[in-house]
């Protein structure tokens, strides 16, 4: 959802680019095309929303209303999130469970943002940035574990509960660093990864988002390249309305102005999908039965809260899972690389949030919030990567919202579903996961594999090409070091060849205002002071 919801746009839930209005690198890696934005430009909501103060009071009543919306156009997009991050075969038995921890995270990172935040209407939930990252954590924790099966080995719960502590010790980490970043004031440090290398990364979340969305709508896993599977009359069949979902979408994301567009639209696909079924004379089970809506979790109707802490061992009957501690080393790379690009993710969506905002905003200590929200979601024991979601956050904004009681309508909305014994991903159609997935994969791949092309150098896009070629054949951590050695060796050939005057001396008074006694010490070393100038390029910058 950070590169997320990003369609919504006249909406006013659109992601707009990041830095599109307050750009990266200013012209670009090598003094080129501006950077792109992570998703089409946005078409805001007409006129000047922005909140002002009240001389009544802060407006409850609106804010409750707006976060009601944000509710409805969150809690799919929390699901598919879920779908992405445990996307291996092996955590299907548990999936219904794995929702719901999902939500349980998107809830606190929505309390922490109305609590902590400065914006009065932040929405802060788990983010897409993160979310290939932590899938590729999982599915490597599972890999590792399950290779050797045998005596000794370890067992599913064993597996699951080690993936879920590896998960959420990399969000508490993720989190430290990026409070240190801020407290620091290194926000702008992080927005010196290359453009070209950034773009690469996102073009495949773009695209492994566009797979995932494919195999949510057809049951069919595409990623090792089965790609004929989809030809089958079962798949066809599940993935044309897939697609009519998707090309709805669209539609309502460039037809429509109503802010209540996209959650009617997210409402009457599934409504649609429950009548054609009960006109045609099926039930549920005969849809759950053909692949349609998935089967519910055994279980989960007696579904208490301590059972998400008793798939870690905190509680519980029978013996505590074990933690294969030894699995969780391998990870390393991938929690540093997660660092950067949800601490990149979050200074841009910062950036996306100023330029509208009527109010200035300190880029270090929202990066600050942004990292206390993943330390203490983690610590939680199922914590997943989020920060601030400024498509929803914008139009909070756009709508008037002057109240936390937005957020608090958001979280608690996510918390209560958290809570019940309910099954979500039983209850409504596999097409509404699927399409919503494949619609937001494709926007970004449009944007970052095809408009890039247009707004970006020949040699940035070449270079975007090579990262995401990089990452798709060579594996995330790999691919993006190839992708910044590649952009560094360039940057260096082309530093070489300018031919600029680097070494001037400018004069050496300070414009900074200063007490009396330091001016007069300053005047009395002034003759000894001599200030230069340095003309060049920040490496990357």
């Amino acid at each position: 959802m950070g590169t997320t919801m990003r369609a919504l746009s006249r909406q006013g839930l659109v992601e707009e680019s990041r830095g599109s209005q307050g750009s990266l690198h200013g012209e670009g890696l090598m003094g080129g095309a501006s950077p792109l934005a992570s998703s089409p430009p946005a078409l805001s909501m007409p006129g000047p929303f922005a909140p002002l103060p009240s001389p009544t009071g802060p407006h409850h009543g609106r804010a409750a209303t707006v976060g009601a919306i944000n509710a409805v156009v969150g809690l799919p997009v929390m699901a598919s999130f879920a779908a992405i991050i445990f996307r291996d075969p092996f955590f299907q038995p548990y999936m219904g469970s794995l929702v719901k921890v999902v939500l349980l995270c998107a809830a606190l990172h929505q309390f922490l943002f109305a609590a902590l935040s400065a914006l009065p209407y932040a929405v802060g939930q788990v983010q897409d940035v993160g979310l290939i990252f932590l899938s590729a954590a999982a599915s490597g924790i599972v890999h590792e574990l399950t290779k050797h099966p045998g005596e000794g080995s370890a067992e599913p719960r064993d597996v699951l509960a080690t993936c879920l502590v590896a998960l959420t010790a990399a969000t508490a980490v993720v989190g430290v660093l990026i409070i240190l970043t801020g407290l620091l004031r290194l926000a702008s440090f992080v927005q010196y990864v290359p453009l070209p290398v950034i773009g690469g990364y996102l073009a495949f979340v773009g695209y492994f988002c566009s797979l995932a969305g494919l195999g949510l709508a057809t049951g069919v896993d595409v990623s090792g390249g089965a790609w004929k599977e989809l030809l089958r009359q079962d798949s066809l069949v599940r993935l044309l309305p897939a697609l009519a979902a998707v090309a709805v979408l669209a539609m309502v994301q460039r037809r429509f102005d109503s802010p209540l567009a996209l959650p009617a639209a997210l409402v009457l696909i599934p409504a649609a999908f429950y009548a054609a079924l009960f006109l045609s004379g099926h039930s549920l089970e005969d849809a759950r039965a053909a692949g349609w809506v998935s089967q519910p979790q055994p279980g989960l109707e007696h579904w208490r809260a301590a059972d998400a802490w008793a798939m870690l061992g905190l509680g519980g009957t029978g013996p505590a899972p074990r933690i294969f501690w030894r699995a969780l080393p391998g990870q390393a790379g991938k929690i540093f690389a997660l660092y950067f690009v949800v601490a990149f993710g979050s200074s841009m969506d910062v950036a996306a949030i100023q330029a509208e905002s009527p109010t200035p905003l300190d880029y270090n200590s929202e990066l600050v919030t942004v990292g206390w929200s993943n330390l203490l979601t983690g610590l939680t024991g199922f914590g997943y990567t989020g920060s601030y979601i400024f498509s929803q956050t914008l139009f909070s904004m756009r709508a008037g919202v002057d109240s936390p009681v937005m957020g608090l309508v958001v979280g608690s909305f996510e918390l209560a579903l958290f809570l019940l014994p309910v099954d979500v991903l039983a209850l409504l159609p596999n097409l509404l996961f699927g399409s919503l997935v494949l619609w937001i994969g494709q926007d970004i791949v449009k944007d970052w594999l095809f408009i890039a092309a247009k707004r970006v150098s020949a040699t940035e896009y070449a270079l975007l090409l090579g990262t995401f070629g990089a990452i798709t054949l060579l594996g995330l951590e790999v691919g993006i070091l190839a992708g910044i050695l590649a952009a560094a060796v360039h940057f260096a050939w082309a530093y070489a060849r300018v031919t600029l005057t680097p070494f001037h001396v400018v004069p050496s008074r300070s414009a900074a205002l200063r007490a009396r006694l330091e001016r007069r010490v300053l005047r009395q070393f002034a003759p000894r002071v001599q200030a230069c100038a340095l003309q060049g390029y920040l490496f990357f910058g």
